[in-house]
């Protein structure tokens, strides 16, 4: 596919096949700049030297919110946006939970199909969620909608489940995708 040949990824997933599995997803689809890696620590040490535009890290490769927390917080990351999955074989509700307050952008359960990590990559890289850093949350906006994003002041309670609007601070992510 032409819209994704100049996308750059990341795996990390210890296991070999379940890394060429996606490997082979992402190659079908047009990503051929792929960079692999079977942990957590070695993704935050590549991410300080390569940029990405995206990354898809399994579950078993290490505590990925600690990964995640890290990399957001991380002054020498080539991008502390880059859009990244949690893959799983079996992500529970409270799994996902984690992974979103943590900062990643959404969870892939398995077995992974092409359509699905085309239709993640679309949405996420053609219209990226603003990015949301406050003391205690730097990541994708969590907020669902677009109507929910429009003013932090309109929502009755915003405050009360969110950083104040005061303290955190939201800038727009430019979308790695522009050949459309």
């Amino acid at each position: 596919m032409r819209e994704f040949r100049d996308i750059t990824a990341m795996i990390i997933d210890p296991r070999g096949y379940s890394r060429d599995l996606l490997r082979g997803i992402l190659v079908s689809l047009g990503v051929h700049d792929i960079v692999n890696l079977s942990n957590t620590l070695q993704g935050l040490s590549a991410l300080q030297t390569y940029y990405r535009d995206v990354v898809f890290c399994h579950d078993t490769a290490g505590n990925s919110a600690d990964f995640m927390k890290k990399l957001r917080r991380d002054v020498r990351t080539r991008n502390i946006t880059v859009p990244v999955f949690l893959v799983s074989a079996g992500a529970h509700a409270d799994q996902a939970l984690i992974a979103r307050d943590a900062g990643m952008n959404g969870v892939i359960v398995k077995p992974v199909s092409a359509a699905t990590v085309e239709r993640k990559l679309q949405a996420t890289l053609q219209t990226p969620r603003d990015f949301v850093a406050s003391r205690t949350f730097i990541g994708p906006d969590r907020r669902t909608s677009r109507e929910d994003r429009r003013g932090l002041n309109d929502e009755p309670g915003f405050e009360d489940q969110c950083a104040r609007p005061s303290d955190a601070r939201v800038f727009a992510v430019p979308p790695a995708l522009t050949k459309y």
